[in-house]
């Protein structure tokens, strides 16, 4: 394990006493993230810089990053244009909450390239020609190539998007001719090497009028060397999410199952994120009713009985609030496995991002913590099961880091 519980608790102590003087000193802007939810008052990883020159904020995301160790953790900022691109590194102490700057890369890419950043410190760029996709890797944390490779490119592909499990980068693709078919292949993260010789067909194939369509596709690693599939099927501006189990073998293609069922345009279904609690696959997504000012955030899970709703509209004051997904942490603490969920309730005068622990079974765990009163971007990652360190940004030009342990 990266820490005891012993370790953490003196860390903590610390914590306690010098928490009101860091709060006190933080940058300004900082202000718009709620300090008392975190365990270590929230600091600037890059400092100090804020966003790479030459960019707008809105070109910029933030990420975080840990290897098999767990610790150190990565912090990188990656900022895209067209045809620009750069990412800078800093690297995260635990012990001593601090950050050391390591270094800035503005590679050279072509338009329409497709980047991704991984938890386990890696950088991917594809790009695309009418015959290949040729990927690139770098390792970031020591700033050296792992690897480039091309991979064949079907004929007659339309769309095509780059996506990730923990141990795959993922091309998912369409191919239009007299008909439609969607297409998933994985690619190996360790070498670059497809998984199987050809891509799975996500679902049966169908005609260009037919009035299907494949929206949001997500994929994770399943035991046994398989994979599981979750993606928005809409039929008329009807949209239910599907998912199947395919693997490990390329004719393996699996059964498909339909988890949120929609018969009009006026349910919608929108997919968020798909994850494995107590060795049971889960489904994050939001229903939209035309005719209901609701819109609550559920869970569907393997082996429940129900669908349980997490977040539903709220009020403040006269005001609707709607939840609206951000992200999802599986956490390992005293009394078991939680699913930590982040999302944002809007009303016509207030933002207010939050996150919230649940059973495995929907079941809330404590109150929701207000974690910033801006739209903030949050990207995380879980150290030694129970803590989650949260990349939280921008304000002011600025990204923060702030933890907080779910013992």
């Amino acid at each position: 394990m990266a820490t005891t519980k012993d370790s953490f608790k003196n860390h903590w102590n610390l914590n306690i006493l010098i928490i009101l003087i860091l709060c006190l000193n933080l940058a300004p802007g900082a202000t718009q993230l709620e300090e008392f939810a975190f365990d270590w008052a929230p600091y600037n990883p890059f400092s100090p810089n804020t966003i790479i020159s030459g960019f707008t904020s809105s070109k910029c995301h933030s990420y975080l990053g840990k290897d098999s160790a767990e610790l150190p953790i990565y912090a990188t900022q990656v900022c895209k244009s067209s045809s620009s691109l750069s990412y800078m590194h800093s690297q995260v102490d635990w012990n001593t909450d601090s950050s050391s700057y390591q270094y800035l890369e503005a590679p050279s890419i072509t338009s329409g390239s497709k980047i991704l950043h991984t938890s386990d410190g890696l950088f991917a760029i594809i790009s695309s020609s009418s015959s290949s996709w040729t990927l690139t890797v770098k390792d970031i944390p020591t700033n050296t190539l792992k690897y480039t490779v091309s991979l064949t490119k079907p004929s007659g592909v339309s769309q095509w998007e780059f996506s990730q499990t923990k141990d795959y980068f993922v091309i998912f693709y369409q191919v239009a001719t007299l008909s439609i078919s969607e297409y998933f292949y994985p690619i190996a993260k360790s070498t670059g090497a497809p998984k199987w010789s050809s891509a799975v067909l996500i679902t049966p194939s169908f005609g260009l009028l037919s009035g299907i369509s494949i929206e949001t596709k997500m994929a994770m690693d399943y035991p046994g060397g398989k994979f599981f599939l979750a993606w928005e099927s809409s039929y008329w501006g009807a949209v239910s999410i599907k998912t199947k189990i395919i693997g490990p073998s390329s004719t393996d293609t699996g059964v498909e199952a339909t988890i949120a069922s929609s018969l009009s345009a006026f349910t919608v279904h929108e997919l968020h994120d798909v994850g494995m609690i107590n060795s049971k696959e889960y489904v994050i997504y939001s229903t939209k009713e035309a005719l209901s000012a609701d819109m609550p955030i559920k869970m569907w899970r393997k082996d429940l009985s129900s669908t349980p709703v997490l977040v539903n509209t709220g009020w403040v004051g006269i005001f609707p609030s709607k939840p609206y997904f951000k992200a999802s942490y599986v956490t390992v603490g005293s009394t078991g496995s939680h699913l930590l969920l982040v999302y944002k309730t809007v009303t016509s005068s207030t933002t207010k991002v939050w996150f919230r622990s649940f059973t495995d079974s929907g079941s809330g765990v404590g109150s929701a913590v207000v974690m910033s009163t801006n739209d903030i971007e949050v990207d995380g990652v879980v150290i030694d099961g129970s803590i989650v360190y949260f990349m939280m940004g921008p304000i002011s030009n600025t990204w923060y880091i702030g933890w907080r342990n779910f013992f």
